[in-house]
Order: C-alpha cells, then structure tokens, then sequence
C-alpha cells in the first residue's frame, strides 16, 4: 500500500515561476518602511529599488514584469506598499520612478538571462537599469517641479547612494540566482 504522504506532485514550472514572482512583489512591498525621506525632494531614498533589480535578475524577463506588476497593483489597490509604507496615486511625484521598475526589471532579466557573469558586468547591468529608472522618474517628476529641477531633485542627491546599493546588489545576484535556479 502507497504512503500518500509520499506520492509527488508535479507542478509546472510556469505556476513555479509566478508563484516566485508574487512572492518576490510582496518581499518588495515589506521593504517599504525601508525609506527614508529628504526634506528638500517629493523623492524619497529607497532600497526597494536595489531590491527589484536582484529579484528581476533572478526570475528573467518575463517573470520580473510579472512581479513589478503585480507589486505596482498591490499599492495602487491600496495596500502600503511604497516608499514609507504608503498606498499609490497617480499623482505621486514618484509615480515615473515605480513605472521606470517595470522597464528596468525587464532589463535585468534579459541581461542575466543565459551564462553567468562577472561582477564587474554586474554592477555595470545594475547601473544601467538604476538610469532607466532615473529616466522615467526624472520624465515624471518634471510635471510637478519643472525640467531643471526634477534633475536636481530627483536624481543628483540620489546618485552616490545608489551606486553604493548597487555595489551590493551586483554582489548578491550571481549567488542568490544560482540558488534560485538550482531551486526551480
């Protein structure tokens, strides 16, 4: 007689994969009191960010749009997911830089999709993904405070800090991946 305890299911790995995303959009939104707010920018400093581009490296291109989404759908439905805990609007100055999280885990997902690769190409990848948020942040942002000062504003004193964090995330990625991989 069988153990049914014993007998295994197979789940595809696509439920494998979404499910990992999700779970990944909700670590995203637990690291929101993880900000911290300066007085003289709408844009707070954040290492939810940093956070993104690890889990985006780590699910591809597909799956990382599916957990940018679905953490993008969780604070505008009303949960405290953002920045400081707070909810999402379509009037938040910071708006341009959660829609840039879209583009830029799209991004990291297809440049560590494949071979693994140095650290040094890492950082590079984290970077590029950190002026794609940069961009679609700063192209919002200008709506509130003009072109000039959504530059000044919401880029310049962010500059040095995230290419601090970034240190860290190209660290973590080609580990954490590996991990991920050999997991699913």
């Amino acid at each position: 007689m069988a153990n049914t305890l014993s007998l295994s299911v197979r789940i595809p790995k696509y439920v494998m994969r979404t499910m990992g995303a999700i779970i990944a959009s909700i670590f995203l939104g637990m690291a929101a009191p993880l900000a911290v707010f300066i007085p003289f920018t709408p844009v707070p400093f954040v290492f939810q960010m940093q956070l993104a581009f690890i889990f985006a490296a780590m699910l591809g291109p597909y799956y990382s749009v599916v957990m940018v989404g679905s953490f993008l759908l969780q604070g505008f439905v009303g949960l405290p997911v953002f920045a400081g805990g707070c909810a999402g609007s379509l009037l938040s100055p910071s708006l341009g830089y959660l829609i840039g999280y879209l583009f830029a885990a799209r991004y990291m997902g297809y440049a560590f999709a494949g071979e693994k690769m140095s650290y040094t190409k890492s950082y590079f990848h984290v970077c590029m993904a950190n002026l794609i948020v940069y961009a679609f942040g700063v192209c919002y942002l200008q709506m509130f405070v003009g072109p000039y000062n959504a530059l000044l504003y919401g880029v310049v004193p962010f500059i040095v800090p995230d290419l601090m964090k970034n240190i860290f995330a190209a660290r973590f990625i080609a580990p954490l991946k590996s991990v991920y991989e050999s997991a699913a």
